[in-house]
């Protein structure tokens, strides 16, 4: 005797969507004015030190650093974690 084998339809799953990462670091209008932080280093630092697929200045089009008058906006499209923004952040400051 042979058991009976049934098959099910599998059905398909559509795709995740790729989730848009934003990380918005802040300063206070006071400490840039008395240029007690420089914003424009700390940008280019995180250009230098960011790492994608475990590689510095991998970003191509996956990540994105964006200064505005008091605030750095990290965008990315692949997985990044909160905890080394801060890791980053420490080191800097």
């Amino acid at each position: 005797l042979v058991p009976h084998q049934t098959f099910r339809k599998i059905q398909k799953v559509p795709g995740k969507k790729k989730q848009q990462l934003k990380f918005t670091i802040g300063c206070a209008p006071r400490v840039i004015d008395e240029d007690i932080v420089s914003f424009h280093s700390f940008e280019g630092y995180l250009k230098e030190r960011i790492k994608v697929n475990g590689k510095l200045n991998n970003f191509g089009k996956d990540v994105h650093v964006e200064r505005d008058d008091n605030t750095i906006i990290v965008t990315s499209n692949v997985p990044f974690s909160k905890r080394y923004e801060w890791y980053l952040q420490s080191i800097f400051f």
